[in-house]
């Protein structure tokens, strides 16, 4: 009996032993890339459309990384060589394939360099909200021997579309940046001198327990969890170009660890009272709104029964200032306003502009005239 009780002891000590210690999972080529976008990497309140993917099939793929020591549990994989050289422990100071592949020259005018193996993940989509974000992990083998050599393999997550205006193809903006400034994140500017909160070492490939722990990956740096995000415009198309390429030479790689589910869009809740339910007009309202600084949470909208007039409710608490002195601190504004469609019946001082009686169709141009 006591030896099957240390038997039983000795299993369930080497089966924590496998999962406390569990190795980075990466497949590749199981899914197109389209699906590789829509069932790993987008969650709640995005739509996308138009995928294409340049590159080799093998720097794309999914990941697991629970247990694993990059605090990201699953999602999607681009490296600058093949992904399962991701892989773990950190046993190797040079690990990476040259694919004798074409750079890319948004992250070419980033780097201020040559780049080459450019793995280049693109596609639509159309936000519910004002914003969009996801979280990401960079890692790479140059870290840190390479730092402020030239050899700064380069990644970006390039966004256009309404209202973006930036230095990169179709006026695109990068969002991988340092939080809280306009520094893009590279090897240059993520390391153990620069922005050394955002930098987490990885080992030489040969020191311990780097070379030995599965929790470890291969690369030798990696940055903590980062935030990519951007303000858009409810309901419009967006472009999102996410790219990679080593820069300087084709050898040792990089990787972009992007979390499932995390490119996300956060719709706006709007209370509404209205006794026609129609959306549409609600959408014009809201967006209006939005356009001129007002919170579409704090709106109340009513719609007539007929149609033929629209009122808005607002409200907002404002902070007093010297009244503070007698014990009132703050106080709720409230304003509304009403557009009705009606005909009009006296002016005094205006010259009004009118138009013939008619059934309108919304989204239809009409021309006014005095």
């Amino acid at each position: 009996m006591a030896l099957k009780h240390s038997f039983l002891t000795f299993i369930l000590l080497v089966l924590f032993s496998l999962t406390s210690k569990a190795q980075l999972l990466v497949t590749t080529g199981t899914m197109t890339p389209t699906q590789y976008v829509q069932n790993v990497l987008v969650g709640a309140g995005v739509t996308i459309s138009n995928v294409t993917f340049t590159g080799a099939s093998t720097q794309l793929g999914e990941f697991n990384a629970v247990n694993t020591l990059i605090n990201i549990p699953t999602g999607l994989i681009l490296a600058s060589g093949n992904v399962t050289t991701a892989i773990g422990p950190n046993n190797s100071g040079s690990a990476g394939t040259d694919l004798s592949g074409s750079g890319d020259p948004d992250l070419a005018t980033m780097a201020g360099i040559t780049t080459f193996d450019a793995a280049v993940l693109e596609f639509d989509f159309i936000p519910v909200g004002d914003s969009i974000k996801f979280n990401y992990v960079f890692g790479s083998e140059e870290y840190l021997e390479f730092v402020n050599l030239g050899f700064n393999d380069a990644f970006g997550f390039f966004l256009s579309g309404p209202g973006i205006v930036g230095p990169f193809t179709n006026s695109a903006v990068n969002l991988a940046l340092i939080p809280n400034s306009t520094t893009p994140v590279t090897i240059d500017n993520v390391n153990n001198l620069f922005n050394a909160a955002y930098y987490v070492d990885n080992g030489t490939g040969t020191n311990a327990p780097y070379n030995t722990n599965p929790q470890y990956i291969q690369y030798d740096g990696h940055t903590v969890v980062l935030t990519a995000k951007s303000q858009v415009i409810c309901g419009q198309t967006y472009h999102l170009k996410i790219a990679i390429a080593d820069a300087g030479d084709g050898t040792y790689d990089s990787g972009v660890f992007l979390e499932g589910g995390s490119l996300t869009s956060e719709g706006v809740d709007i209370q509404i009272v209205t006794a026609t339910g129609d959306s549409t007009i609600i959408e014009v309202v809201s967006e209006y709104a939005e356009l001129n600084g007002v919170d579409s949470n704090t709106l109340t909208i009513n719609i007539s029964p007929e149609r033929k007039s629209i009122g808005v409710q607002s409200s907002k608490q404002v902070n007093y200032f010297f009244a503070k002195v007698i014990g009132i601190n703050e106080t709720q504004i409230d304003s509304e306003s009403e557009a009705k469609v009606e005909a009009l019946s006296s002016y005094d001082g205006i010259r009004p502009l009118a138009i013939s009686n008619q059934t309108f169709n919304f989204g239809q141009e009409y021309i006014l005239k005095d």
